[in-house]
C-alpha cells in the first residue's frame, strides 16, 4: 500500500513561543516496489502517445507512457 503510516502527531510548546505541530510518518522510498512502466495518464487520447516502447529504457528508468499506450496493454487496474 502507498498509504503512509503516521508513527505519531505531537505538540510541542516553549514559553512565549506559537505551539510547533509536528506529524512523524513512515519515509516510503525505502520499501517501494521496482518500477516497471511508468504512465502519465491525462484521461485524452488525442496526441497522447508516446514515441518509446515499452521495452525502452535511459539510464535505467522505464519510458514514460502515455493514454493511448495504457489502452493498448494489457494492463488493469483493480479497484
Amino acid at each position: 500500500s502507498y498509504l503512509c503510516r503516521i508513527y505519531g502527531i505531537f505538540k510541542v510548546t516553549e514559553p512565549f513561543r506559537q505551539p510547533l505541530y509536528l506529524m512523524v510518518m513512515e519515509n516510503q522510498r525505502i520499501h517501494e516496489p521496482e518500477v516497471v512502466t511508468i504512465y502519465d495518464l491525462k484521461g485524452s487520447t488525442l496526441g497522447r502517445k508516446s514515441n518509446h516502447s515499452d521495452q525502452e529504457t535511459v539510464s535505467d528508468v522505464p519510458a514514460i507512457m502515455k493514454d493511448v499506450d495504457f489502452l493498448q496493454s494489457d494492463f488493469k487496474i483493480q479497484l
